[in-house]
């Protein structure tokens, strides 16, 4: 030992040196002592149980592990009920459903695995094949849908059986099955926002066992509160749904998908019809276009009803096939079949009229400009007002136009924005230019017609009903106007599109531009109306206050008409915003499969030079 009581340099290495040997003669002696555990009891010498009794502290933490392996594999086991178990929970289950005086679902992962987006400790969710070394499946939210458990969750809240909803998911699967906004709380965010929330007062653990909300589960493995639930029913989300809706009499809600049809659809249609004298429209079915060009705005049903709509179609063919052939033309006995001089491809790229072209039974119209689902949906996500009349163009919607559905090698000039040019010979085109003759009922109805859909289509139609002979007048109010009753970014449609929306629907006679929205006395006596007309929505005061609709309530000539619709404006936005990723990620495939169209097109210009 060196002076002063410290170690030399050759003890403190031969100090490390024997706490080396000790550590590895500790962990020989586990190893021995944990080979020697694992063996059945029989199989023991008695050598080998006198190592196991002189190594009890080592016995004590196997055995210590061996319960937490064991209890952890227990938890993360999926339990099934047996079929009768399992409806009689359910019926239980329901009695609570419909005695409950505020009902809050708590969701996770497992409702979505129905819509191939993968769990965490699920047999193959993330978390366990991450544990066996195994890589994971990426899931394009985008392309997911609600499943039963989500819709069944949305016509309970519709119904009031259920008031809140709390979820931990960010598929934002829950808002696309209709569930309202203000009805969810999303801990985590969703696709579109991201937050981080604490609920302390969630679980009221706060409260003694007697005051806190009775808890009920649906789970295949163990939770974390299932010793303080009232009842847990081990089956599969939407198995349990399935049953549940049953048993409260609801029927489950099918999720739909959407396409929008506009004024440039309805300009297309007029110049068809021009060619010649029977005009009959195919209208697909949501599957074709969900496949071949990405999620549709409106359902297929609510499209055949406004394609009907449009005064230049004759007739329609529901369901017909994206791809256009010669049999289906001579099913429906035609000479040729319209397309605009956009190019249409299939989900591989291929034109969708190639063997009516070869034929020679095709013809082209032109493709109204300034107008196309693209544009329109990216006035809803962006909520700016660039694109009413009047008012200077922001850098926002400028943005949008340049970038919305842009592909990475730029823009295809068929899926482009452009701006719309109102015309007065656009709009005698669309006029009826017929005067009202004697005999004809003229009624009067006055609004927005904001991105004109099946739900005016319904109010138009029993409006038409209303007299042997009707000469409807749409008084359509002007941008500020409709902002100021509607708010945020309405109308989506400034005054000039939404005049030839209505102008093409086969129940408008004329359209006043800029309609007062007071129905004043001179309005009435210029017009000489018979009948005003107004749907059920909420009627918001003028200004000063005052009815709009007060002088015709005083000449007795004032009706409200039920439409039977409860489609409106407001809820075909709400439609696009649950979709945005869909929609966006549509824009941009559809972009790009154009944009190798033409490029494909160039080079065969350039190889005939």
């Amino acid at each position: 030992m060196a002076a002063g009581g410290s170690l030399s340099r050759s003890e403190r290495k031969a100090a490390a040196r024997a706490e080396i040997l000790q550590q590895e003669e500790q962990r020989d002696r586990r190893r021995q002592v944990s080979r020697i555990w694992r063996k059945p009891p029989a199989e023991r010498s008695p050598e080998e149980c006198q190592v196991l009794s002189e190594s009890e502290d080592i016995v004590r933490e196997l055995e210590r592990r061996r319960k937490r392996r064991e209890r952890l594999r227990r938890r993360q086991e999926e339990v099934c009920d047996e079929p009768e178990e399992l409806r009689r929970k359910v019926a239980e289950l329901a009695a609570a459903v419909r005695g409950a005086r505020h009902l809050v679902i708590y969701t996770g992962a497992g409702i979505s695995t129905a819509a191939s987006i993968p769990d965490y400790r699920g047999p193959n969710g993330i978390w366990t094949l991450l544990q066996k070394g195994r890589s994971i499946r990426a899931a394009d939210l985008s392309e997911a849908e609600p499943t039963l458990t989500h819709m069944s969750i949305a016509c309970l809240h519709k119904h009031n059986l259920v008031q809140h909803v709390v979820s931990q998911n960010c598929d934002g699967l829950h808002l696309r099955s209709g569930l309202p906004r203000a009805a969810i709380s999303e801990l985590h965010g969703n696709m579109y926002i991201e937050v981080l929330k604490k609920y302390p007062r969630l679980w009221c653990m706060s409260k003694p066992p007697t005051r806190r909300p009775k808890l009920y589960i649906v789970n295949l493995q163990w939770t974390p509160k299932d010793d303080l639930a009232a009842l847990k029913l081990h089956g599969r989300c939407d198995d349990v749904m399935r049953l549940l809706m049953a048993e409260l009499g609801l029927e489950v809600p099918r999720y739909d998908r959407y396409d929008m049809v506009h004024y440039g659809h309805s300009n297309q249609l007029r110049q068809a019809r021009a060619m010649g004298d029977y005009l009959i429209v195919g209208v697909h079915t949501d599957e074709e276009i969900a496949k071949h060009k990405g999620p549709p705005v409106f359902t297929q049903e609510e499209r055949y009803k406004m394609v009907q709509a449009i005064k230049w179609v004759d007739e329609i063919a529901p369901g017909a096939p994206y791809v256009t052939t010669l049999e289906t033309l001579d099913k429906y006995s035609c000479d040729f079949c319209v397309h605009g001089d956009d190019i249409t491809l299939t989900i591989d790229g291929k034109d969708t009229y190639e063997e009516v072209k070869t034929a020679g039974r095709y013809r082209e119209c032109k493709r109204t400009q300034g107008v196309s689902t693209t544009d329109l949906v990216g006035r809803m996500l962006l909520m700016t007002k660039a694109h009413h009349s009047n008012i200077d163009e922001d850098l926002d919607y400028r943005k949008h136009t340049d970038n919305f559905g842009k592909g990475p090698k730029g823009h295809s000039p068929w899926t482009g924005v452009s701006q719309f040019l109102q015309t007065s010979q656009k709009i005698i085109q669309f006029a009826s230019g017929k005067e009202p003759q004697p005999g004809d009922t003229i009624i009067y109805v006055a609004g927005a017609f904001d991105l004109f859909h099946v739900g005016h289509v319904d109010f138009l139609e029993k409006v038409h009903q209303l007299a042997e002979k009707p000469y409807i007048i749409a008084g359509l109010h002007f941008d500020q106007e409709v902002n100021r009753y509607k708010g945020k970014n309405y109308p989506i449609m400034n005054i000039h599109e939404r005049t030839l929306s209505v102008l093409a629907c086969r129940y408008v006679s004329e359209v006043v531009i800029g309609a007062p929205y007071a129905v004043t006395a001179d309005l009435l006596d210029h017009f000489r109306v018979t009948l005003v007309c107004h749907g059920m929505t909420e009627v918001v005061p003028d200004k000063d206050g005052s009815d709009p609709y007060e002088e015709p309530k005083q000449r007795g000539i004032f009706q409200l008409v039920d439409s039977g619709s409860n489609l409106t404006t407001d809820l075909i936005v709400q439609r696009i915003i649950k979709n945005r990723l869909e929609f966006e990620a549509r824009n941009q495939k559809k972009e790009a499969k154009e944009l190798a169209v033409l490029e494909a097109m160039r080079r065969l210009e350039g190889e005939k030079h």
